[in-house]
């Protein structure tokens, strides 16, 4: 699928794009780098989750991932992770890897999508059409 400037939005299914990706990830504030490469990789051989990359014909733009899981007993698309190199196309890019996992679900029976994020969720509720249902909270095994 072609995005307005020359963005392709494809399945990752080649483990070789992974150190493309692995630089483009760097560029952005907190991702997990520690543990990408061992994520990314797991997910690319597990039946149940996709990852869809966009790149133009020099660099990775950004990649999503997402898994099939239960949430209070149903099946549920869960996005795990979505990167997007920032500037004046973070949103284009968003919107179409959004799309792409939509579609992945739509194909797989899935009819709900579950994202967490550490920034503030009003721009992807009146972006994306994401509801506020809840909160995931998290603490430390040991200590207080």
């Amino acid at each position: 699928m072609e995005g307005g400037n020359n963005n392709l939005i494809r399945k990752l299914e080649n483990p070789l794009l992974l150190p493309k990706i692995l630089e483009m990830a760097k560029t952005v504030p907190d991702v997990p780098m520690e543990h990408l490469e061992k994520i990314l990789l797991g997910a690319i051989n597990d039946k149940d989750s996709v990852i869809y990359i966009a790149d133009d014909k020099e660099q990775i733009r950004g990649f999503i991932y997402a898994s099939k899981e239960y949430w209070n007993g149903e099946e549920v698309a869960f996005i795990q992770l979505c990167v997007i190199k920032p500037d004046n196309m973070e949103r284009f890019i968003g919107f179409e890897l959004l799309t792409k996992i939509r579609l992945w679900a739509m194909e797989n029976n899935i009819k709900d999508l579950i994202f967490s994020t550490k920034r503030n969720p009003k721009g992807f509720m009146r972006r994306y059409r994401f509801t506020l249902e809840g909160y995931i909270l998290k603490r430390k095994v040991k200590g207080d």
